[in-house]
C-alpha cells in the first residue's frame, strides 16, 4: 500500500516539475523569437513595431542584449 502511494506521489511531483521545465523552454523560445522579430523590424525601419515588440521582450524578462541596439536605433530614428 505504501509503495503504491509513494509511486503515485513521485509521479505527481515529476509531472509538475516537467510542466515547469516546458514552460521555461517556451518562455525562452518566445524571447528568442521576439529578439529576431525586433532585429528584423529594425532592418525594415518599422519603428512602431520595434517599440511594441521591445516592450513585450522586456515584459518577458528579456536581458540587456537588445538594450544597446534599441537605444542606438531610437537615436538614429529620432535624428531623422
Amino acid at each position: 500500500m505504501w509503495k503504491i502511494l509513494l509511486e503515485f506521489l513521485r509521479f505527481l511531483i515529476g509531472g509538475f516539475g516537467r510542466g515547469r521545465r516546458i514552460e521555461a523552454i517556451l518562455r525562452d523560445t518566445r524571447t528568442r523569437v521576439l529578439r529576431l522579430e525586433i532585429l528584423d523590424a529594425m532592418k525594415r525601419k518599422d519603428t512602431r513595431l520595434v517599440c511594441t515588440l521591445f516592450d513585450d521582450y522586456k515584459r518577458l524578462g528579456g536581458n540587456h542584449y537588445l538594450d544597446a541596439l534599441y537605444e542606438q536605433y531610437m537615436k538614429k530614428v529620432s535624428k531623422k
